[in-house]
């Protein structure tokens, strides 16, 4: 049996994602499309037994945890350290905008380079190194917990490339959808990965 078990959500869809623009750190809030999508989850996790809710504290992902936390009624955990990537200037942008201003960024990024830094933001190792310390904090004092951290995809794509021992420069294919589930589990200090993006809750609206 595992020590600890991490159910791990990417946030609902938000307004940033339905009109196509790079988000990072910035604070987007749902769309209406999210808020049914985050119901929906909160649904299937209704009868799951779920300890604690940790959220990265940017609107789209505690809104997401919170509408689960509410389901539960248990406390929403806000940390920091489970942000997205910070994509600096880049944050706000489409991507036409960023292949014109940022075109030898952009050309590094398609080329899974991990230590671009999008816009003078983090680079993904800089980020993962990042999210691996909020997760294993947050591991720390949930020993033998049920526990979901709702955070953002490039984030919970690092998160995962760590566990998995997959090279930052591949982080792409790992696919993320909103509102998916995926789960790692941790067996004394070794971590592994039960599922990678559960969508079944969304597909009686596809």
């Amino acid at each position: 049996m595992a020590d600890l078990t991490i159910l791990l959500i990417r946030h609902a869809q938000s307004q940033g994602n339905l009109i196509g623009r790079f988000q990072g750190q910035t604070d987007t809030p749902l769309s209406e499309e999210g808020l049914m999508q985050a119901e929906l989850l909160a649904d299937r996790l209704a009868k799951r037994t779920i300890d604690a809710v940790y959220a990265s504290d940017l609107e789209r992902a505690h809104h997401t945890g919170r509408i689960i936390a509410n389901r539960k009624g248990i406390p929403l955990h806000l940390h920091p350290g489970l942000r997205e990537i910070d994509i600096g200037k880049w944050a706000g942008l489409t991507l036409e905008e960023i292949a014109a201003h940022y075109a030898d960024e952009l050309e590094a990024w398609r080329q899974g380079d991990p230590n671009v830094r999008r816009g003078g933001g983090e680079s993904y190792q800089e980020a993962q190194d990042r999210i691996v310390a909020a997760v294993e904090e947050i591991a720390a004092s949930c020993a033998g917990s049920q526990i979901v951290i709702v955070s953002h995809g490039g984030a919970l794509r690092a998160l995962l490339a760590y566990v998995l021992d997959f090279p930052l420069s591949s982080l792409w294919r790992i696919q993320m959808a909103n509102t998916s589930l995926s789960t790692i589990e941790r067996y004394g200090r070794e971590w592994s990965v039960r599922q990678i993006n559960d969508v079944c809750h969304l597909e009686s609206t596809e």
